[in-house]
């Protein structure tokens, strides 16, 4: 394994390309600093989702603000293929710990709906984002997940593309598992979760006649959304 990966690692939104500097905010030159105690001329690796990955030097000194030197490319970008999640928002420490953990597990697009029973219409987006980018410094990712903005479900119904299939989570009802779906329909890589409660039957009966969506089975258990989302995301990510 190389060395570089014992390195404090740090997604930056700015370009990256040998010979820049790159700015760091008050809390990555607090983290830097202050938790990990690294001093002027430590190395430090960085990602912005585009570029690949890149070593810096952290330079501290009297005229500017703390900052980051580039040198060399350590890897460079490459496609990560990875599964879409829908789902009915929950409450923020939950919906968080669920981002955090999705994106460890490979989730390239989250996408929040609006269900009759959803209890959690409003989020923290820019925690959830925190939180979404911290999993990716984490987990060695060269990505970052994108949060789509939340739709009712019916929205999201009319603007998706038919020629893209969705397995959906169903509870109580009979249905190919989760397995043996993925094994007819080797593409399908978005997963939809309900809310709390499920969804109402009037929603269930729209799913039901809607061309992409695929009902499976997690089991005979009655899942948490978050449960059953990383569950599902699991399992795409094992067939890939």
């Amino acid at each position: 394994m190389s060395l570089f990966h014992t390195l404090a690692r740090l997604y930056t939104p700015e370009d990256l390309s040998s010979q820049t500097n790159i700015p760091l905010s008050s809390q990555q030159a607090h983290y830097l600093c202050h938790v990990l105690r690294l001093k002027s001329g430590d190395p430090v690796r960085l990602f912005n989702g585009r570029d690949g990955e890149f070593l810096a030097k952290l330079k501290l000194t009297t005229k500017k603000s703390p900052h980051l030197d580039v040198e060399n490319r350590l890897h460079p970008q490459s496609p990560e293929k990875g599964p879409a999640l829908v789902f009915a928002p929950i409450k923020n420490d939950r919906m968080g710990w669920m981002m955090e953990k999705a994106t460890e597990l490979g989730v390239q697009e989250l996408f929040p709906v609006i269900t009759e029973r959803t209890t959690t219409r409003n989020f923290n987006r820019k925690r959830l984002e925190a939180r979404i980018i911290e999993a990716a410094e984490q987990c060695e990712r060269l990505t970052i997940p994108t949060l789509h903005d939340s739709l009712p479900l019916h929205d999201f119904l009319a603007t998706w593309s038919k020629d893209i299939p969705i397995l959906w989570a169903v509870e109580r009802t009979k249905a190919p598992t989760f397995v043996e779906e993925l094994k007819r329909q080797p593409t399908a890589m978005t997963f939809l979760v309900g809310p709390e409660g499920g969804f109402s039957n009037s929603e269930k009966e729209i799913l039901k006649e809607t061309s992409f969506m695929n009902p499976v089975t997690l089991g005979a258990k009655i899942l948490r959304t978050e449960t059953a989302a990383l569950s599902g995301l699991t399992l795409l990510q094992m067939a890939e």
